[in-house]
């Protein structure tokens, strides 16, 4: 009887830890990875097995450790770090100027006085962007795409620079989350009963004119048919195809990041 009740400890032991971890995901602590990045959680309830304590004692005690590591943890992510666009918002925006596009916010380019590198006006400058940024959470679907927002400072960028309109070729492959940013106006509506805030934005990147390719691999993994996405949106077998195509035509190849 003294055996099985010994075998039994770890058993209980698991059970009240995971217990703890559904109560602590219940409360938007990241439990389960803070507790591998910090301990190993069988070398853990071996440890308390040895102790020479009361079973109750014995799991009091590493509900108690678990409790503290969570806590700790969770107050220093308390305050993420801001994203870059929030700090545009805060910092720079009033400053922000918009040669080209003008329908997002987070586009604009802060004008530098006295600067030393600067573009040919007599080269083509062929950008290949790789956007895959989706929606964060529900509230940023009344928001413009973040990784659509980036491509609109790089042209405005380059723009500002000096380097003429007609100097500028950019290629758009999309895939991942983004796609669903490229929703026709009712298909977005009724999946977020929002107009779609990109559309704007669209009319801008297409008059220079951008060209955009989906990757069909993301289409099929979400279940979207083409059917659902802008017209003039041109389809690819996977985002690999133009990304490697594009780069053997002389396209400068940029993976967009929003962080």
């Amino acid at each position: 009887m003294a055996k099985k009740q010994k075998r039994m400890r770890p058993v209980v032991l698991f059970l009240l830890y995971d217990r703890t971890k559904k109560i602590c995901k219940e409360h938007w602590v990241r439990f389960w990875g803070i507790c591998l990045a910090n301990i190993n959680i069988y070398n853990l309830i071996n440890f308390f097995t040895m102790l020479n304590l009361t079973t109750m004692k014995r799991s009091i005690l590493f509900v108690l450790v678990i409790v503290l590591i969570n806590t700790s943890s969770w107050g220093q992510s308390a305050s993420p770090k801001p994203s870059r666009f929030k700090s545009f918002q805060t910092h720079v925006a009033s400053k922000a100027i918009y040669p080209l596009i003008k329908s997002s916010r987070y586009s604009g380019v802060v004008p530098v006085p006295n600067v030393d590198e600067l573009p040919d006006p007599n080269m083509q400058y062929k950008l290949l962007m790789d956007v895959s940024t989706g929606m964060k959470d529900s509230a940023s679907a009344n928001e413009i795409n973040d990784g659509l927002a980036e491509v609109a400072r790089a042209i405005n960028t380059h723009i500002a620079a000096g380097v003429p309109k007609n100097k500028i070729d950019v290629i758009v492959v999309v895939h991942g989350g983004a796609m669903k940013a490229f929703y026709t106006n009712a298909v977005y509506k009724s999946q977020y009963h929002v107009d779609n805030p990109n559309m704007a934005l669209f009319d801008e990147l297409l008059a220079l004119p951008v060209k955009f390719v989906a990757c069909g691999q993301s289409i099929s993994f979400q279940n979207i048919t083409k059917g659902q996405l802008v017209p003039w949106m041109k389809i690819a077998l996977s985002a690999q195809i133009p990304i490697s195509t594009y780069q053997l035509k002389g396209f400068v190849y940029k993976k967009v990041e929003t962080e």
